[in-house]
């Protein structure tokens, strides 16, 4: 018995060996990664907390708004630099006032877009909220539908770049004025999103 255990030793001591390096280098990089983000944070985010149809400045158009938050998760100030507000399937109609303020937002004629180039310094553990209204023209807004795309563009200073978010939002406005079609399930989907 003492001979078996004396010949398989060396296989036993190896194992172990080979298991505490493992658990060594496992506690070593979790640790590494804690604190990298205690000294420089994670990277900042775009949340949407709103979006909605308002009634327009004339009969002929609605307003469009879409309300959202950039946070900055960081250890140190960013600064914004840019802001785009990108529509794939709404029609934003450029050269027309909303009735909710949007100061600073821009609408070119060629695109759906809203453009937002005022600089704004952000420090850390700070969120800066954003309001953006745009003139739709006059539609049914039985499954108003579209997916925004928000990008975002900021400094880095630790990193000495001009970095970017982009947040894909799902964006759907249902109505009950449908009287065909009406589904409890349907209803319930808006509700979720």
């Amino acid at each position: 018995m003492m001979d078996e255990i004396v010949r398989y030793a060396p296989l036993f001591q190896l194992a172990a060996y080979t298991s505490l390096t493992l658990s060594t280098v496992i506690v070593g990089v979790t640790a590494l990664i804690f604190t990298y983000r205690n000294n420089f944070g994670w990277k900042p985010i775009v949340l949407v907390t709103s979006h909605g149809v308002g009634s327009g400045m004339d009969d002929e158009h609605f307003d469009v708004a879409l309300k959202y938050e950039v946070w900055n998760r960081r250890k140190y100030p960013i600064v914004l630099r840019s802001m785009t507000v990108r529509f794939k399937t709404i029609s934003v109609v450029s050269g027309m006032s909303t009735r909710l303020p949007s100061p600073g937002w821009e609408i070119p004629g060629w695109a759906s877009e809203l453009y937002y180039r005022e600089e704004k310094s952000l420090g850390p553990s700070e969120r800066l909220v954003f309001d953006v209204a745009a003139p739709l023209k006059r539609r049914s807004l039985d499954d108003l539908e579209d997916r925004p795309i928000i990008r975002v563009s900021y400094y880095d200073p630790r990193a000495n770049k001009v970095k970017i978010i982009r947040k894909k939002y799902h964006w759907h406005l249902t109505t009950l004025s449908k009287p065909r079609g009406f589904s409890p399930a349907r209803l319930l989907g808006h509700w979720r999103s």
